[in-house]
Order: structure tokens, then sequence, then C-alpha cells
């Protein structure tokens, strides 16, 4: 029985490209999302109880990112653009299920007369079948279980790519049924009426079909097989990604039904991209029937045809690569990627052919005498990768999938998954975008994660770190150069729960050491040059240093990036949307995903601030590694002046490729086993300072993070300032936690 699902998972290609659709007034619409990460309360952010990623992409299947490997819960939820808010609408999964992947998910959603229906797969075949056909109006309370009443279809064959005739009453499919061990596809159309087979065609490769009118489909019929492309090269021990719209060779075909009958005609040949993300084509209601993407010479074109043999033919766009399409009655969108200024760059080409569009001479009335209006941009924040690409909702409403990294992805591993799915971005609903959920930022980020891995391990929080880093300063235009060794050391208690901070560098050329402390309720700024002793004042008398200081410490809060998921006043992250950061150092640009977060409350209004910005672009050809995804590019600091007014503004810029790995230091103190031992905390080994001005931003800081070599118990440091001569950077600082020598004596 297992072999028999295996091959059925081999043999099929479950598409991903309906996981939504718009509803009928077009501002809101169905969308088939992984259930929620984690519970969502007064907490947390407003955004942490949003579903997930939508449904999972086959060349992963059953891949959720967990250990087990098990295929994600996948609900049909609908999204109000007016309330930028989620609704369950189906909880048909979840009891019944095995221990191991083979599991019931849900794969598609299409709508009729308003009503959502969504396709119900049953590997298992616990309901008498492969695939359900369930009407969605009523699920919410059915508790994890398909209810009789809601299945109006129950096929034996795996179906998908389910479309609407334009009448409403019929919906065809895509029906896949074994034939001597071997799984072949066909279309079949069903009554919507009373769900009873009203035709079928012959056996072919089909892609999605498309209705011309009521009694009429067209599709694509691939010659070899069914396109499946693969994310990777699997051969290499490297991540070489692979193209996923790489045009395959076969025919446009017209499908003309009567009487349960299917009459045939060829439309044209040639090389037509797949339509397992994105669709290769569709309806076009009012241009000249359909719209469809095929090979032409290098690239691709976009084009109107007409449904008929030779038909008329207008081009639409051409691109290197195809990334999908999406078409209302008035207007027709595709995108591509093109080469811009040596980079890949994802452009959208739109067509308008009714009603008005603005011009640089006005607004015109479309169709301007016999031509239609086509426009192109190139859109720079949203990935041009394979994998990804423009999904055509319904109703004018485009979104876009994005490919991400899987952050636990190890290449050497058999079967490895470097794309944990897709990101999904609904442009013209208010809000509606995976990344705005933080939870998915612990998901996506390496960084991000790892911190909050290892604060859940230590009990919720970070106690303490200490960092060492290298410094290279050039101030005043260079003239005043210097170059030494930075140490900070953080405990988050202390000081009535504000945290303490010592910093101890040698920049001046001997050592200085700086901290701040709390006695009887007042703050205390320490101070000593080696060699000397401490000096004790008031920070409140101690000015300019001790305001540094207490900026260094809330720095550090802002920059321990744990419980991203809480509400935005608790010390939480807000998405602020996506856009492009080109990094001073290597000039290189990335797409990124920009969120902020605040600390204190200033004086004179406003809060302390840092604006995060993470790389969403993948590795491959940009900057990051598998090993360390979707990093940190920049931190843009608001932080407080003297006596906690006013603010002042500093870049930190990150080489997203460069990490450091920071061990928990109580762990190896106690010689902890490595197989119990916490997980080590990374962060940015490289960061830059820069100040703007002329044509350049003029970098005055370098810092480089230091690590011991492997085996070494720490890296030399002046024996006054600490027992042993020797320091380890790391985390969970045992004399730390709970002493406060470091924080008012020269020694630790």
């Amino acid at each position: 029985m297992r072999l028999f699902f295996l091959m059925l998972l081999m043999a099929l290609p479950l598409a991903a490209n309906e996981i939504g659709i718009s509803a009928p007034d077009g501002n809101s619409g169905w969308l088939l999302l992984e259930n929620p990460a984690g519970v969502s309360d007064d907490k947390t952010s407003e955004f942490a109880g949003d579903p997930g990623f939508p449904v999972p992409d086959v060349n992963a299947w059953p891949y959720s990112g967990s250990s087990n490997g098990a295929w994600p819960t996948c609900e049909l939820w609908r999204y109000d653009s007016a309330t930028a808010k989620y609704a369950r609408v189906t909880h048909v999964l979840g009891k019944g299920e095995t221990s191991g992947a083979w599991r019931r998910t849900l794969t598609e959603v299409f709508e009729i007369d308003g009503t959502p229906y969504v396709l119900h797969y049953d590997p298992l075949q616990s309901l008498k079948g492969l695939t359900q056909v369930l009407k969605a109006d009523a699920l919410d309370a059915a508790g994890g279980a398909v209810p009789a009443a809601s299945i109006v279809l129950n096929s034996p064959e795996f179906m998908d790519a389910a479309v609407v005739s334009p009448d409403r009453r019929h919906v065809a499919f895509r029906s896949f049924r074994n034939v001597g061990g071997k799984f072949v596809a066909r279309l079949v159309v069903y009554s919507a009426a009373d769900w009873k087979l009203a035709a079928q065609s012959p056996d072919m490769h089909a892609g999605r079909p498309v209705w011309i009118d009521n009694q009429t489909l067209a599709v694509i019929a691939w010659d070899e097989a069914i396109p499946r492309p693969a994310q990777r090269d699997a051969t290499k021990s490297y991540v070489k990604l692979l193209e996923s719209h790489e045009p395959a060779a076969g025919r446009l075909l017209r499908i003309e039904i009567s009487g349960g009958q299917c009459s045939i005609t060829e439309l044209m040949k040639g090389m037509f991209p797949p339509d397992r993300l994105t669709a290769t084509l569709l309806r076009d209601a009012l241009g000249f029937g359909l719209v469809v993407a095929r090979g032409d010479g290098a690239g691709i074109v976009v084009e109107m045809r007409e449904p008929i043999a030779q038909g008329r033919a207008r081009e639409v766009a051409r691109f290197e690569k195809f990334r999908g399409m999406s078409v209302s009655l008035g207007l027709v969108r595709c995108a591509g990627v093109r080469t811009i200024d040596g980079a890949q760059t994802l452009v959208v080409a739109k067509c308008e052919r009714w009603g008005e569009a603005a011009t640089p001479l006005g607004r015109i009335t479309l169709p301007f005498g016999d031509k239609f209006l086509c426009t192109e941009a190139p859109i720079r924040a949203i990935s041009p990768d394979a994998h990804g690409g423009m999904l055509d909702l319904g109703r004018g409403v485009s979104a876009f999938i994005e490919p991400v990294v899987n952050p636990t992805f190890n290449a050497a591993s058999p079967g490895a998954t470097a794309l944990l799915r897709h990101a999904l971005f609904v442009p013209g609903w208010k809000q509606c975008d995976s990344l705005r959920n933080p939870r998915q930022l612990t998901r996506l980020s390496r960084m991000v994660q790892r911190f909050d891995e290892v604060s859940r391990a230590c009990g919720g929080n970070i106690p303490s770190t200490l960092l060492m880093f290298d410094i290279d300063i050039a101030a005043n235009e260079g003239q005043n150069q210097k170059k030494g060794r930075y140490i900070e050391l953080y405990g988050r208690e202390g000081r009535s729960g504000k945290g303490r901070i010592r910093t101890e560098d040698s920049l001046g050329g001997s050592w200085l050491v700086q901290s701040v402390d709390e006695e009887a309720g007042v703050d205390y700024y320490y101070d000593c040059s080696l060699p000397g002793t401490v000096r004790r004042r008031k920070g409140a008398d101690a000015g300019k240093v001790y305001d540094d200081l207490i900026v260094q410490l809330e720095t550090r809060k802002l920059l321990t990036l744990t419980g991203v998921e809480r509400r935005l006043d608790d010390g939480g992250v807000r998405f602020l949307g996506r856009d492009i950061y080109r990094d001073p150092n290597s000039g290189a640009s990335w797409r990124v995903w920009v969120y902020e977060r605040f600390g204190r409350q200033l004086e004179n209004g406003g809060r302390e601030r840092v604006e995060l910005r993470f790389v969403a672009s993948l590795p491959e050809g940009t900057a990051g590694d598998w090993k360390f995804p979707h990093a940190l590019a920049r931190a843009r600091l608001k932080f407080a002046l003297a006596g906690n007014k006013d603010a002042a503004v500093t870049d930190l810029a990150f080489e997203p490729d460069k990490f450091v790995e920071l061990p928990n230091l109580t762990d190896i103190a106690n010689k902890e086993p490595a197989k119990s031992a916490r997980p080590a905390l990374l962060m940015p080994a490289v960061f830059r300072i820069y100040e703007e001005g002329g044509a350049k931003p003029v970098q005055r800081l370098l810092a480089r993070a230091v690590q011991p070599p492997a085996g070494a118990e720490g890296v030399d440091h002046p024996q006054d300032l600490v027992r042993g001569g020797k320091i380890r950077p790391g985390y969970d600082v045992p004399l730390v936690n709970y002493a406060s020598k470091p924080w008012r004596e020269v020694q630790r």
C-alpha cells in the first residue's frame, strides 16, 4: 500500500498556483494557507495569529519544515481587505491523521456564485476516494473532519486545475488515473447542478484548462510529459537553483464539447512554460479570447490570441524568463525577468483595453483608435527568482508568490529542500502579505530563528552577552585613525530591570573600562584607564560619557532580536513593507523586508527606534549563505541624546553572508556535553558605520567580530581586566548573571 502512494506522489504534478481566488467584490477573497504557527493573545502582535504560507509546494512534498517532514495543516481562510483581517472558513483537517507524512490536505479553491469550493486530497482514501470536492461555506465548525454533507463530488482519481465555465454551469478539472501502473492525465467536465460527469477528453499531458466560452475549452498539451521543474540540481554538493519556467514542446488545443463528446482542434505548436506555479494560458473575454505565453527564440513572448486556427495575435510583452500573468476585463498583466543594469529584475507589463487610462498627455478613453495601451515597469522589490511569480486571483486581482529559503536546509542531506515554499503578497489588498506576521521572520531568518531558540533554551530571555570586536575607526576625514579591540558585556538584570553594560576598549592605546550600574535606585558611572583604579560618579554628573554608554545599552536591547512576535509596545516588530537596499561597501543591491522596533520613550515625544532590513533575495548570486539565509543587512538606529531628549540617527551596515557563532558560556563552564548544550547564538560578524556626504557614503567605522579558534580556551586579554588572562565571547556569562563585581571593579 505504501508503495502505491509513493508511486502516486511521484507521478502526480500537484500544483500550487490555485491557492486563492478573489470574491465577487474583488476586495476580499479565499486563500488556502497554513494554520497559525502559535497562539495569539493580548501579549502578541495583532498579526501573530495570521495564517502561514500557502499550500505546500509539490517539490517539497510532503515537507513542512518540521523534523518529521509532515505536510502542514492548511485550511481555507477569507481575507477582507477593508479590515485587513483573516477569518478561517474551514476546519476539516486534523482528525484521523496518520503519524507519518501521508496526510489529508486541501489543494485548491474555486468559487461558484459567491460560494467557495475546495479540493480535498485524501492519499489514504479514508473517504473512499482520492479527491473530494467540498462545498466550503459552512465548514468552520467541522471539528477537524470532513462532514459527508459537504462532499459534492468524490472521485477515485486525483483531480486539480479546477475552472468554472462563464455561465457557472460546468466545472472542468484535470484528472489522473492509473493505467497499467502509470498515471495519465485527461480533462473531465462536471455539471455544477448535480456534479455528474458531462464530458471527458482523450488522454493527454494536459496543462491547466481555461474556458473560451460555455461549450469550449482551451488547454496546452505537452508532447513528452507535464513539466515538473526541480528546485535545484541535487547532484551538486552546492546549491544551484534550476529555472522553473523553462519552456517545453507542446500544442495549444481547442476542445469543443457537445453531447458529451470532445472535438479537438490544434491551434498551434510551440514551446510553452510550465504552468505548475503560474498560469501559462488564461481566458481573455474582452480581448482576442486567450492570453498565452510561449517561447520565441531565446526569450518568452506573451500575446493575446484568437482561439481559432491561424487566428490573430497581438504581442503584450517579451521577457528573458517568464513569471506569470493575470487577466481581467480591462487589463492584462504579465511578469517576467529582464537584465537591467546587470541585475535580474522583475518587470511587470500592463495592457489596458477598456475604460480610461492616464498618459503623459492626459487621460484617454480605451481602446484608443485601434490600439490598446501597453506599459512596462521594473518592480525591483519583488522577487525575480525562479519558483515564484505572478498569480491570477480573478476579478482583476493579481498576487505574487515569493520563493523563500528553508533555514534548516542542508545540501548534504538526501532530498534536502532548499526552498520553504512561498511567501504570498497581494498588492491590491491592504496589508495582505505573509511577512506582516512577525513569526514568519522568525521562521525564515536563521539569525532571528536562532535568537528565538536560544531564548527558549534560557527560559524566555537571553540573560547576558559578551561580544568582542576588532575596530578600525577613521574620524576627522581620516586624520584621526584608531585601531583596537572592543569588548561589550551586557546583562539583562540590574538597574530595576533596565539592564547593565560594561565596555573595554584599547582604541586610545591603553585599555579604558566603562560601566553602568545602580546603587540604592541611583545610576552610577564607573570608569578606569589601565593602569589605574576605578572612578565612581553619579550618572547625572558624568555627562556625555554616561549618556553614550546608556545609548550603547539600549542599542544592544534593540538588536537582541528575541520576542519579535510580541506587541509593538513590548518589544515586538512591525512589518513596514518591501524595498531595495544598496550596500555601501560592495555596491550590491538586495531586495529586503523592512521592519521596525521601538525602545525608550523620548522626553520631547517619539521613541527610540530601529529600522531593520533583512535580505529577501535568495542567497544564490546575491548576499547571504544557505546556512545563514534572510540575514540582517542594515539597522538604522534612532536613539536619545543627552538627558533622554532629541535623537540622533546611526546606520549599521552588515555583511549578510558573514556570521559568528557564540556559545553558551555557562554550559562551557559546567562542561556540558555537546549533545545537551544549548545552541550557539548567531550574530553578524562584520558591521560598518557610514557618514553621509558627497556622492558616496564615507566609512567611519569597521568592526569585525572576534571568535576564539576551535579548541582554544579563549583569546588573550589583560589579566588586570579578567582573571586568567583569557576571554571568550558568548552568551549566558556565568559571573555576570548574578554578581555586581563585573560592573564595579576593574578585574572580572
